[in-house]
């Protein structure tokens, strides 16, 4: 059986791989296909969770399926973090920091804040301090160790900031100390995203941050953290009595909430089981599959013809809570694609993926693959329909290439820092899809394969490969790669650049002598 981390990425995930790419290099505030139904960043349609999980769907993608294609996702994941830090995508914090939720009328009065790292908001300083910490871990590039390197700025015309605007630095190690403090002094329960709510899901997300932390400098803090979070939520309860995940903790009030969204709503939206389960899989595995295999067959329904549908009822129908502005983004249906995937149920993914295929206008555009949103909750038939953008930007990309248990190894098994010295595709340039790249260093080989982007006659090639040893005759490596349509010559010291152009997939595999 072939190890589908080590086949060649099929044509629909080199699709999701363009069009995240081609979504990072779209001009600073313009949120093309990107914006969700609701307005002012409050719901999960929100562009730090897409940012985030296009930037996890590429991490997973590297490490696990195309290894020596760093050149593939350095700079696309480099331009999503600079994203994050847009005044756009974090300045909600300013107004959602104040409080006042209508559902809980006794919650205490917070201090308003602008700065989104200072206090609670881990629902984006979460993300940012994995994505900084794992570009830096994935690609050894320590860009954002620098201080300052993460500064959040904004210059308002009209208010605030006495003409001045605002600014707030950190860099990588500040903004992890900053995140595990907050953590500490609330006895590991977890940092409250809006003001008093502590939710499980985005909680799990900084113990990732904190591991790729660990792999860096030598730390122990995923380990001590995930240790207390276990012991802190043990009063509460991680699962409710019937076997569903606990959403959060009303911290003023010391009361956790169910798998619900407010005090009104019908319980047990799917989002919340199948968002916890993709995430908490990475450092608590046996306990997220035994919650699946009990949790997953209440949201789904299994069809003769191999597709499998989200279960529709009230309560997923019940998204749409203020429709004047717009339904609220939940996500059910992608992070029921990622949790199938991140467990290993094959047949649950693919069965949601061909659903997704045949009936929410799975769309091709310069050469990437996006299901635009579309906020009908069902079809005619009364089939789930909502096609929110974190789902069709983000979730099904992620779905459709994370391998099974992928957030899991990447989490427990450290990456050898010897693969910064083996030859791999250093540099890619946008007008080529790279479909496999793989360093065997037991016959020192490098094999890739290059293709043209979907829909285009031909695909324009120049790429950097290296390092290489010294003493390595690079202009015989050359030799066997050049011909009628590609040439390739020696670049700097250590490196090969391949230029040329191909109308069809091709694969090259250079054995690189040792020295």
């Amino acid at each position: 059986m072939t190890d589908i981390r080590s086949a060649p990425l099929d044509r629909k995930q080199l699709g999701h791989l363009r069009h995240i790419r081609n979504l990072s290099a779209q001009p600073d505030n313009d949120w093309s296909n990107m914006a969700a139904a609701r307005p002012m960043q409050e719901d999960f349609g929100a562009y730090r969770y897409q940012l985030a999980y296009m930037f996890l769907a590429l991490a997973l993608t590297h490490r696990h399926r195309l290894p020596a294609a760093p050149g593939v996702f350095q700079p696309v994941m480099d331009r999503l973090i600079q994203k994050m830090l847009l005044p756009e995508v974090w300045s909600y914090w300013r107004d959602t920091s104040a409080g006042g939720n209508p559902d809980y009328p006794d919650m205490p009065q917070p201090t308003q804040s602008i700065d989104p790292i200072a206090a609670m908001n881990i629902m984006y300083s979460g993300y940012l301090h994995a994505m900084t910490l794992m570009y830096h871990y994935l690609f050894d590039d320590p860009k954002y160790t620098e201080q300052g390197a993460i500064s959040f700025r904004m210059r308002p015309l009209f208010w605030g900031g006495e003409g001045e605007g605002y600014r707030f630095d950190y860099d990588e190690k500040s903004l992890n100390d900053r995140i595990y403090w907050q953590m500490a002094q609330s006895g590991f329960l977890g940092i409250a995203c809006e003001p008093g709510m502590i939710f499980q899901i985005c909680n799990q997300v900084p113990i990732i941050g904190f591991r790729m932390h660990d792999f860096l400098y030598g730390t122990t803090l995923s380990s001590d953290v995930t240790l207390a979070y276990q012991q802190a939520w043990e009063d509460f309860g991680t699962l409710t009595e019937d076997g569903h995940y606990n959403t959060m903790i009303l911290d003023w009030r010391r009361e956790v909430v169910p798998g619900q969204l407010g005090p009104d709503i019908v319980p047990r939206l799917p989002v919340w089981d199948a968002w916890c389960g993709t995430l908490m899989h990475s450092w608590n595995g046996d306990f997220v599959e035994n919650q699946y295999r009990h949790g997953i067959e209440a949201f789904i329904e299994r069809r003769g013809n191999a597709e499998i549908a989200i279960r529709v009822n009230d309560a997923v129908l019940g998204d749409s809570v203020a429709p004047e502005h717009g339904p609220t983004t939940l996500c059910h249906f992608g992070f029921l694609a990622t949790w199938a995937a991140e467990v290993g149920d094959d047949v649950v993914r693919d069965g949601l993926l061909e659903t997704a295929d045949r009936t929410m206008c799975p769309t091709w555009r310069d050469g990437g693959l996006f299901y635009p949103r579309d906020d009908r909750p069902v079809d005619e038939d009364g089939n789930y329909r909502f096609m929110d953008p974190l789902t069709g930007n983000a979730l099904l990309a992620f779905a459709r290439l994370c391998p099974p248990g992928g957030l899991k190894s990447l989490y427990e098994d450290r990456w050898k820092g010897e693969r910064f010295a083996q030859p791999a595709l250093r540099t890619v340039n946008a007008g080529i899809d790279v479909c496999e790249a793989r360093f065997d260093p037991a016959t020192n080989c490098l094999r890739f394969t290059l293709a043209p982007p979907h829909s285009t006659a031909a695909g324009e090639v120049d790429i950097g490969i290296g390092p290489f040893d010294p003493g390595v005759d690079r202009a015989a490596l050359c030799a066997g790669l050049t011909d009628d349509t590609i040439r390739a010559q020696c670049e700097g010291e250590n490196a090969i650049r391949l230029i040329g152009r191909i109308g069809r997939a091709r694969t090259f595999e250079m054995r690189v002598p040792h020295a």
